[in-house]
């Protein structure tokens, strides 16, 4: 087996992700739920509607999670929780199991104990996680399309963690810049605006955003928009022009262009694709 610390660690590795289950779950305010034995699979839940008393039968550890948050519990953890604040109005928990191997077929264990994890944008987590239960809830799931947002969520996970890292004092100053072109699917504001947020100007904000992101800010936020449109054309549920709209392009024509320049078909060729694999 091969032990890392954290996601950060997973940032830059291959790995074949197994045994992926993605459901909703609804509960009751006040509901307890025990895990006896040992958790067989690694978990992410994304509490969407409910908060969480989490309790850690192993250490005595007790965690309270907070609605919005995206929770990880590693295999071989026993645990008991108690739900709180549930709506019934709303889906309390998405959750995800999957299993990870190196390309060597050796297990990969990421941390011994469960922990909220720190994410940027509660919006794109959520269509992540609604993805992936909308396509396992078929009647004939296609694994590659549920393999697909699984890498997406795990390499954005550990994508965050590598952030962390290097969250220094000088790439700090740009972090404003960064959670707006993150955060805002629309993305209106141009680079002279978003590094007028930052105090700086456009040639040192574009300098330091290179040395955080490996990229210029607009192909960082190109590659934001076209990785939501993705999501968004997966999901089947709005036209191309809504996508178009959704993201912020002013021309769906200059859209489709992009689209298809950056993932080699057109926005509506990828969606066929997708209805032809199911």
């Amino acid at each position: 087996m091969i032990k890392i610390n954290s996601f950060s660690d997973l940032f830059l590795m291959d790995y074949n992700i197994s045994n992926i289950i993605a459901i909703n779950q609804m509960w009751n305010s006040g509901t307890n739920f025990t895990m006896s034995n040992p958790r067989p699979t690694n978990a992410f839940l994304f509490f969407n509607g409910c908060d969480a008393k989490y309790f850690d039968r192993m250490t005595g550890k007790q965690i309270y999670i907070p609605q919005g948050s995206l929770f990880y519990i590693p295999a071989g953890s026993i645990y008991s929780w108690t739900m709180l604040n549930t709506s019934p109005e709303r889906i309390s928990t998405i959750l995800f199991e999957f299993l990870l191997f190196d390309i060597q077929g050796n297990p990969i264990q990421i941390g011994d104990h469960a922990v909220i994890l720190e994410i940027t944008s509660f919006e794109l987590y959520k269509d992540l996680f609604k993805s992936m239960v909308s396509e396992f809830s078929k009647p004939v799931p296609v694994a590659s399309r549920i393999k697909s947002s699984a890498y997406y969520l795990l390499a954005s996970v550990s994508g965050e963690g590598r952030k962390k890292h290097i969250n220094n004092e000088k790439i700090s100053c740009i972090y404003p810049g960064i959670q707006y072109l993150e955060e805002d699917p629309k993305q209106s504001k141009n680079i002279k605006e978003i590094a007028a947020m930052c105090n700086m100007s456009v040639n040192y904000f574009e300098r330091l955003f290179k040395e955080y992101a490996g990229c210029t800010p607009n192909q960082y936020r190109l590659q934001h928009k076209i990785d939501r449109a993705k999501l968004l054309l997966a999901n089947e549920t709005l036209n191309i022009q809504q996508v178009s709209n959704e993201l912020g392009f002013d021309d769906c024509a200059y859209f489709c262009r992009v689209f298809k320049k950056m993932c080699g078909n057109t926005p509506s060729e990828y969606r066929e694709n997708q209805i032809l694999n199911t």
